[in-house]
């Protein structure tokens, strides 16, 4: 929310469309297990050319873009750098670190709670961290770390994310 009221930009959330794609309303459950149904390598793949299709036209129109999803594998985020680079549009990674322990609490209230379209629970949070790609050096350099545990570091990194904006388009 924070990056959406400092950059003025619209957000794409992957777990919102990923439902809309298969006709479900944003906090409805869709009983997928994790690597399956609407989380399956295919419904995953939709999803993801889903995003990419919503940033082209936003993009388009002038509008700043935060595509929010997890983003594990370095195909799915070179895409979107490929269509920053098109279309002339800063591009960024903000990678957000939290502890575990603050992991799994996020986790828990957001089930709690109820409004959230996440549907990511402990398993899926282990099923993630182990399918994630880590970064390749030419990510790195387009990266700003946000670490969840540091309050002193989130104005530095802020500062690093809006100069890497206002400074490059790639």
């Amino acid at each position: 929310q924070q990056a959406l009221e400092r950059l003025g930009a619209i957000r794409i959330r992957s777990d919102v469309e990923r439902k809309r794609l298969h006709g479900l309303a944003p906090l409805a459950a869709s009983s997928s297990q994790p690597g399956a149904g609407l989380y399956g390598a295919d419904a995953t793949r939709l999803t993801y050319a889903r995003l990419l299709e919503l940033a082209r036209d936003l993009l388009g129109a002038g509008y700043s873009v935060i595509v929010d999803a997890a983003f594990l594998k370095r195909d799915e985020r070179a895409q979107l750098r490929q269509l920053a680079r098109q279309l002339d549009a800063p591009f960024a990674i903000a990678s957000v670190r939290a502890s575990e322990a603050t992991l799994h609490a996020r986790i828990g209230q957001r089930q709690r709670s109820g409004t959230d379209a996440s549907e990511a629970d402990l398993a899926v949070l282990e099923l993630l961290q182990e399918k994630q790609e880590p970064l390749s050096s030419a990510e790195e350099s387009c990266t700003v770390m946000f670490d969840n545990e540091s309050a002193g570091f989130a104005a530095a990194a802020w500062q690093a994310l809006e100069r890497l904006l206002h400074s490059s388009t790639t």
